[in-house]
C-alpha cells in the first residue's frame, strides 16, 4: 500500500493538535483581534497559495462563528492557521518545517518503552 502524501498525513495527525492550540488562542478573542493580519479570505489563500504553496488541507468551527482553516504546503516546509468571520481571514499562526508525527510509532499510553 502506497505511504499517504503529507497533506493526508498533516489531516490526520497533526491537524487535531494544532487546532486545538488554535482554538485555545481564539476563545474570546474577535477574528479581527489586534496584532492580527487580516485580509478578505480569498486575498489570503492566494497570498498563502503564491508565496509559500500552501493550501487548504482541513478546517473546523471555531467560537463565536469563525472558520478555522489549515493551510501547509506539500512538504511540509510551512504551514499556517487562519480564521474567517463573514469572509475577512485573520492569520492566527503560522511556521515553518512541519514533522509528521508516525501514530503507529507512538507508544501506547503508560507504556514508555
Amino acid at each position: 500500500m502506497a505511504a499517504p502524501t503529507v497533506s493526508r498525513q498533516i489531516a490526520s495527525v497533526c491537524i487535531k493538535v494544532l487546532l486545538a492550540a488554535a482554538l485555545l488562542v481564539l476563545s474570546g478573542m474577535p477574528a479581527t483581534a489586534q496584532g492580527n493580519r487580516c485580509e478578505e479570505r480569498s486575498a489570503a489563500l492566494e497570498f498563502l497559495a503564491d508565496e509559500y504553496d500552501e493550501h487548504l488541507v482541513a478546517v473546523a468551527a471555531g467560537p463565536n462563528g469563525q472558520l478555522i482553516e489549515f493551510l501547509a504546503s506539500e512538504n511540509g516546509e510551512t504551514w499556517s492557521v487562519i480564521a474567517t468571520v463573514n469572509g475577512i481571514a485573520c492569520m492566527i499562526a503560522s511556521g515553518e518545517n512541519l514533522v509528521i508525527i508516525d501514530q503507529q510509532a507512538r507508544p501506547e499510553p503508560g507504556n514508555d518503552t
